[in-house]
């Protein structure tokens, strides 16, 4: 039993052991793509790794789907506003008479692009249904 639970240990330090190191390379891998696609190398700030967070910040704060848990930078209008930033116009036809579908269409005007979300249960939490 002793020489089973010294083996369990060992087993369990490299499991850690690969965790932290899988860490460090993800880690490593963030830093040397922002490295690689810093605008200007010449200033301490990466501009567009700045931009890119505060686009997740933003998602998070005006997109998350508490009922359901998720993130506003895992849910469809996050993505988009992630990607593409914020859009030219937002659109917001008046709901339906049951108030509960609501959609939200999102122009990028210097793109060409408009996304269509529908709110299907008037519970904020908005589903891409189409893209052109």
């Amino acid at each position: 039993p002793v020489g089973e639970l010294v083996a369990v240990e060992q087993v369990e330090a490299g499991r850690r052991l690969a965790a932290r190191q899988l860490v460090d390379q993800h880690r490593r891998l963030l830093e040397n793509f922002w490295r690689d696609h810093d605008p200007d190398p010449s200033t301490p700030e990466n501009a567009l790794e700045e931009e890119y967070y505060g686009r997740v910040s933003f998602s998070d704060q005006y997109f998350s789907s508490w009922e359901e848990g998720r993130d506003g930078w895992r849910t469809d209008r996050g993505r988009i506003y992630i990607l593409y930033g914020p859009p030219s116009e937002i659109e917001r036809p008046s709901s339906p008479s049951d108030g509960l579908r609501t959609y939200e269409i999102w122009y990028y005007r210097h793109l060409q692009k408009r996304f269509i979300f529908l709110d299907k249960f008037g519970s904020g939490d908005f589903r891409l249904i189409s893209e052109d």
